[in-house]
């Protein structure tokens, strides 16, 4: 996932500081370059991680698309329009030549709209032209009716289901970009959850701390790209200043700090980076970056060596019985050195057998 300082009315604020005697036909030119010129730099960034030639499906949304479907598209349901690729080439190419009353009067737009109206259709049609799509779906609504609607009405639990696959999948995606171990971040990821699972009770969390716990999971080697040694403050540095589809800033912010925990002989209590974070926040990064030391210990040597093991707890220990595998000596000398933040939280002795 990606986002872009892209919007129309920034382009035209920062040309027209460099170009505020040239007159308003020779700063559209500009504007119309520089948008050519971002998009195809865009391109490359976008390339390496998902072949733009393979999209088939491009979903607009926003009032200027909606009068573009009005215009040169069909309804295919009360709420849904679809414009063939040519169609919009065609209008976007028309409207470039409009005078800026000419587009206040035919679209009906007030000034304001109408200054960013061809830049806006113009960048939807530089973007369509990266694809081998035939057509562009528009639905009548906008971000500001998602963000509202987001705000006055819970997801039920199928829509939070799909919705945390597609940020787990973010989340995978990045880890394959910086070339990670992708079946020993899966691994843990499933022991994590198990622990998790098993200490519902007692940690007081919710199906969000959950999710982050996954997403730290699949990234806590990322740093690796750079340098095997300290690797973690290498983790925490790629994710804090990356993009993970689906997560705020401060999501973000606590993912990276729950994996730069993951391994390392200080306790976060030791960071002056943990310090300053609000006291609910150093209860989740320490509940979570303690299950996630365990988790990447039970898979030491990145070969996924047992998965069929159960999870029990008793009063003052939590016992994990392998099944079908007797040499656990790498294991449990990992458990030696990792579990000490799990036990000094939780109070539980880890038993490995």
């Amino acid at each position: 996932a990606h986002s872009m300082r892209l919007g129309t009315l920034i382009i035209e604020q920062q040309l027209y500081a460099l170009t505020a005697t040239r007159t308003d036909e020779q700063r559209f030119e500009d504007a119309r370059r520089f948008l050519q010129e971002f998009i195809r730099n865009t391109k490359g960034t976008l390339n390496t991680e998902l072949s733009l030639d393979r999209v088939q499906q491009f979903i607009a949304v926003g009032h200027d698309m909606n009068i573009a479907a009005l215009f040169c598209g069909k309804s295919i349901t009360p709420f849904l329009w679809e414009i063939q690729r040519p169609d919009f080439d065609g209008f976007v190419e028309d409207i470039q030549r409009y005078t800026m009353d000419e587009i206040i009067a035919k679209f009906r737009l007030s000034y304001s709209d109408a200054q960013t109206f061809q830049l806006s259709l113009l960048s939807y049609k530089e973007f369509v032209g990266l694809t081998n799509v035939h057509s562009i779906i528009v639905p009548e609504t906008s971000i500001r009716d998602g963000i509202i609607i987001s705000h006055m009405v819970d997801p039920n639990d199928n829509l939070r289901l799909a919705f945390d696959a597609q940020i787990i999948a973010s989340a995978t995606t990045l880890l394959k970009k910086y070339q990670g171990d992708v079946a020993h971040a899966d691994y843990v990821r499933k022991v994590c959850l198990r622990i998790y699972d098993a200490l519902q009770s007692e940690l007081g969390m919710t199906v969000h701390e959950r999710l982050l716990l996954e997403i730290s999971a699949i990234l806590h080697d990322i740093g690796m790209f750079i340098r095997a040694q300290d690797h973690n403050l290498h983790s925490h540095y790629i994710i804090l200043h990356s993009e993970i589809f689906g997560l705020s800033r401060e999501d973000t912010s606590l993912v990276a700090q729950i994996a730069s925990y993951h391994r390392g002989s200080r306790m976060p209590q030791d960071d002056p980076q943990f310090k300053l974070q609000p006291r609910s926040h150093r209860l989740v990064i320490l509940k979570l970056a303690a299950i996630l030391r365990l988790a990447d210990a039970l898979d030491r040597s990145h070969q996924q060596k047992f998965s069929d093991f159960t999870i029990s707890l008793a009063k003052d220990s939590i016992t994990f019985r392998v099944n079908g595998y007797t040499n656990l000596s790498l294991e449990k000398l990992a458990i030696a050195e990792k579990g000490g933040m799990f036990e000094n939280v939780f109070g539980y002795k880890i038993v490995l057998v």
